[in-house]
């Protein structure tokens, strides 16, 4: 699963902040099947109108992606991709595992 952050940096901090709280007060009580994970923003380069911006994604993991598309996470789900919807987005999708990527702790990692 993937998650489009966006390209502006104050605004991919925040949809980021938002986004991983409310996946750690899911996982809180949640039990192991449940959980859902997140580690790397990858980043792919765009060039639009003579201008290069990092398209930011989160990629997510979840044995349950059920939890995704529950009432919770209502607000995020235009910007929630299965791995078939974003490899057919753009044709350098299908090479994301060479994109700049940038670790995010997640806590929930460590329980």
């Amino acid at each position: 699963m993937w998650f489009y952050l966006g390209t502006d940096e104050k605004k991919v901090k925040s949809k980021l902040t938002k986004l991983t709280d409310l996946i750690e007060l899911c996982n809180y009580n949640s039990v192991e099947e449940d959980y859902i994970f997140y580690n790397k923003i990858y980043k792919r380069k765009s060039k639009k109108y003579n201008c290069v911006k990092d398209r930011n994604w989160l990629k997510i993991e979840a044995k349950n992606t059920d939890l995704l598309y529950s009432k919770r996470f209502k607000k995020f789900w235009d910007r929630i991709y299965n791995m078939d919807d974003f490899l057919s987005l753009k044709s350098n999708h299908k090479n994301w595992k060479e994109w700049e990527s940038i670790d995010v702790d997640s806590p929930s990692y460590h329980n």
